[in-house]
């Protein structure tokens, strides 16, 4: 990534700067959690780096040092200039600092376009902690527990499918979940229940049908929701009473909060200015039907197109903090294996999805390749979760005439 990035920040580095020369105490502290790629000034990144390089050898940080080094004229006017106190202002080195790596952040997240970036990022978000070590005693602060408790309690999205929700726990702003799963395995109807189950939790879910139009999504929510068969509203055969019971159903869509997007020419450019838009209302939960869909460079091959959108969307999701669903279709033909439960390496071919996602859950149906099988036996498969268990299989009832999903 070309790290030469601008933001209204001179201020700030020249009051890093300036501590760096008139305080020799905060030296050590601001070497541990700084490097030059952070300053977003040429100029200030050189003399930063000059610094370091004085510092990493034990000598004296000094500004004629550094401008006999340099022997550039700018370098020995901006020294000039941090010579004095900027602003005036208290030496607040650990939040300066802080202000920048957040600022340098926000540009990466923008701009992050490989896998290293990626990594680069999650890597600042770990250390960006910049509080100094406290030692506690194992008591204090348990008279906030309850309140901390509740906070947390209250950002936590839940599938509501118990064993489900034992195995992931719940879904977090920042998380990429992957569902993936072969053609008629049911995973349209997998999102569509969630996105149910969201609303059931006062979450505002924003839906990207890229495939459906609204009013299927429509038909798919109010038979499902309404207990109806979904293929009598397409073959026409409600009776009257039926008939009655959808109208109804139609009215009670008003009560949800979801709102679907069917942009047919979706790009995550337009993806994430979607999101920001729906954030300044509200947004809990983000559901994509499906990436592949999802407009990329056509230049590319599949693989690389996939893999820069995988990688977007977790940049997006990472970004936005809200956690984003995305529904992905097997590229590789299980049919022919005697387990057709499909597997991490089934979207290997996929792009990076494996790699990028927080978690990778499949949805299988083996009534589908078996007719002795339960035709309602739905299997969620957890194949990756990085914040809990693994290869670990959910069962739930599918209702082929409802298209509901519920526990056994």
């Amino acid at each position: 990534m070309n790290t030469t990035h601008t933001y209204n920040a001179n201020d700030l580095e020249l009051n890093i700067l300036h501590i760096l020369f008139m305080h020799k105490e905060k030296q050590s502290y601001i070497m541990e959690h700084l490097n030059k790629k952070f300053f977003s000034d040429p100029i200030n990144s050189v003399i930063f780096e000059i610094a370091r390089d004085l510092y990493l050898k034990g000598e004296e940080i000094n500004a004629i040092v550094v401008s006999t080094i340099s022997d550039n004229n700018e370098v020995m006017m901006r020294l000039a200039e941090i010579a004095v106190d900027v602003n005036a202002l208290s030496p607040m080195t650990e939040t300066y600092c802080k202000l920048l790596v957040e600022k340098y952040l926000k540009y990466l997240i923008k701009n992050a376009k490989t896998n290293d970036d990626l990594e680069e990022i999650n890597s600042l978000k770990e250390k960006l902690d910049f509080q100094q070590i406290q030692i506690k005693h194992i008591s204090d602060d348990v008279q906030d527990f309850e309140k901390r408790y509740n906070e947390k309690k209250g950002t936590a999205i839940y599938s509501c499918y118990a064993p489900l929700d034992n195995h992931i726990g719940s879904f977090m702003g920042g998380d990429y979940i992957a569902l993936g799963g072969s053609t008629g395995m049911g995973k349209s109807t997998i999102a569509l229940n969630l996105a149910r189950q969201f609303c059931m939790q006062d979450k505002t879910v924003l839906y990207f049908s890229l495939e459906m139009p609204l009013e299927q999504i429509q038909n798919r929510f109010v038979c499902m929701t309404m207990g109806l068969n979904a293929m009598k509203y397409r073959s026409f055969g409600f009776n009257l009473s039926e008939m009655q019971k959808y109208k109804d159903g139609l009215k009670h869509l008003k009560e949800w909060n979801l709102n679907v997007v069917t942009d047919y020419n979706l790009t995550c450019e337009k993806l994430k200015n979607y999101i920001k838009e729906q954030k300044k209302n509200k947004l809990d939960f983000v559901i994509i039907d499906y990436l592949g869909l999802i407009q990329g460079n056509n230049n590319k091959s599949l693989y690389e197109k996939s893999t820069i959108i995988s990688r977007n969307i977790k940049l997006i999701a990472t970004e936005m903090n809200v956690p984003i669903l995305v529904l992905v279709q097997l590229n590789r033909d299980i049919k022919n294996r005697d387990d057709k439960r499909p597997k991490l390496s089934d979207i290997r071919e996929s792009g990076a999805i494996e790699q990028d996602a927080d978690m990778v859950l499949f949805a299988h149906r083996e009534a589908i390749y078996n007719n002795n099988a339960n035709a309602n036996e739905l299997e969620i498969i957890i194949a990756k979760n990085r914040h809990g268990s693994n290869n670990k299989i959910v069962k739930l009832n599918f209702d082929l005439t409802t298209q509901n999903i519920s526990e056994f």
